[in-house]
């Protein structure tokens, strides 16, 4: 159903490191409106998303209605490609003092589970703007169900700690 030229290619695939090197000699056809190179890692990550939509809320997505958000996807971020690089007549204006005080704090987490223990080690790094860390921190947690849960654990515990530090404007990784 893929509207590209060279599928077979990446349907002859064993593995997914062969089949992402092969959607590299693949080109999208009309009428998808893209001038990216491949559209499989959209396709790729949109099949991740909608299964976690399935799991997490419930919601089913059919095949078609998969590959539209994929493409969807794919001409929204080529369109704000667009409209992120600066044209020859753009003046780019000097930060103003409210962007200054905009400061965002990155918070990047992860999680290690254990199947026969039942345990995960959770972590969190916080950066700064110019990315240096500002705080950083880990502990274990027993009776862990699965690396999902572990994962959501290290989220949950990270944001706490933005919490009780006082960070309110933050992008979680």
């Amino acid at each position: 159903m893929v509207p590209i030229l060279g599928n077979s290619t990446i349907a002859e695939a064993t593995t997914f490191i062969s089949a992402l090197k092969a959607s590299k000699i693949t080109r999208n056809l009309p009428p998808t409106g893209l001038r990216l190179r491949s559209l499989f890692p959209w396709i790729v990550w949109t099949v991740w998303t909608t299964r976690n939509q399935r799991i997490f809320e419930n919601r089913t997505f059919d095949a078609t209605e998969t590959l539209t958000k994929a493409i969807t996807y794919a001409r929204e971020w080529q369109e704000a490609q667009l409209d992120a690089t600066p044209s020859a007549t753009t003046v780019m204006a000097a930060p103003s003092a409210h962007r200054n005080r905009l400061i965002v704090t990155t918070i990047n987490t992860d999680a290690a589970w254990d199947e026969e223990a039942k345990t995960a080690g959770l972590a969190w790094i916080f950066t700064d703007n110019t990315c240096q860390i500002i705080h950083q921190g880990s502990t274990t947690e027993e009776w862990v169900s699965s690396p999902l849960i572990a994962e959501g654990l290290a989220i949950r515990e990270a944001l706490f700690q933005a919490k009780a530090r006082g960070y309110t404007n933050i992008e979680l990784k």
